[in-house]
């Protein structure tokens, strides 16, 4: 990839076939809900946010990249030690002089001398209850979460909890949704001082749910997701030796959040709907 770099005052450009990334000095406010990449330099970070036509914002921190998409960053104060860059269509051309606003097709990007604001078009974002947190599907679906407490056995019980909230039992759609299990399970197994398992959408199809077992009945599609907007079986970290029917009472699904096990923090397993302690159903729901 051919790229150019454009040395102003603060401010550099990095041209490229995806449009200009204005790269500036700052920390963003909250980048808890934008992917994350391990081990990539600044230079990996730009390229990652530029192929990425969702891709508004990315700022690199302890080695992990965050590229960040429409309504997961709203405000970056201004520093003169960490770069972050953002993408802007009205910078074309070499030169340029630091400007108060910058704009893109769905949103324009604010800098007031202290902060750089996000303001997104009407529209463009949809709204999620308080203490549901936006994750915008590969499907283009605008999905609300939410892990919602309650102990309790059985999946019937942890789609009742969801629906008490008009909501449904959520599959897993992306890696946001994933670093969103990770990140809120943790705060909840530190809370309650054990390793906990989160409930989610999946239930073992019919076809391997008897006793002569197919090699098929031991991949992901094994499994029956009735979250219709979150089909992605792939995207699931699996814990050792699962998909796992050996026993035909594992027809459901749950996630382990247990900080510093590698062993079994943020893995899916399969799980006795009936019998095992679940203390979170993962909820999901349209925004509006």
């Amino acid at each position: 990839m051919f790229l150019l770099y454009y040395v102003l005052p603060f401010i550099f450009l990095q041209k490229s076939i995806f449009g200009t990334l204005i790269i500036t000095f700052g920390t963003p406010y909250d980048v808890n809900w934008c992917y994350q990449y391990d081990n990539e330099d600044w230079n990996s970070c730009l390229d990652l946010c530029e192929e990425n036509d969702d891709c508004i914002m990315t700022y690199m921190s302890s080695e992990i990249c965050y590229s960040c998409e429409i309504g997961q960053v709203y405000s970056v104060i201004t520093n003169d030690t960490n770069k972050f860059a953002f993408k802007s269509e009205n910078l074309d051309f070499c030169y340029a002089k630091i400007l108060d606003k910058y704009n893109a097709s769905n949103y324009t990007i604010e800098f007031d001398g202290t902060y750089w604001v996000f303001n997104y078009f009407d529209g463009v974002t949809k709204q999620c209850d308080d203490g549901w947190v936006l994750s915008n599907r590969n499907d283009g679906i605008q999905w609300c979460i939410s892990m919602v407490e309650g102990d309790f056995q059985g999946d019937t019980k942890g789609e009742d909890i969801c629906e008490d909230y008009d909501a449904i039992l959520s599959g897993i759609n992306n890696a946001f949704e994933q670093q969103y299990l990770l990140r809120h399970g943790w705060e909840i197994a530190s809370k309650l001082g054990k390793c906990i398992t989160t409930l989610i959408d999946g239930y073992m199809n019919d076809r391997c749910f008897c006793s002569v077992k197919t090699d098929v009945c031991k991949l992901p599609e094994s499994y029956v997701e009735y979250d219709n907007y979150s089909i992605n079986p792939i995207i699931y970290d699996w814990y050792k030796n699962n998909p796992d029917i050996n026993e035909d009472s594992e027809r459901c699904l749950g996630v382990y959040s247990q900080k510093g096990n590698s062993t079994v923090d943020g893995k899916v397993n399969t799980l006795p709907c009936d019998t095992e302690p679940f203390h979170v159903a993962y909820c999901g729901k349209l925004a509006t």
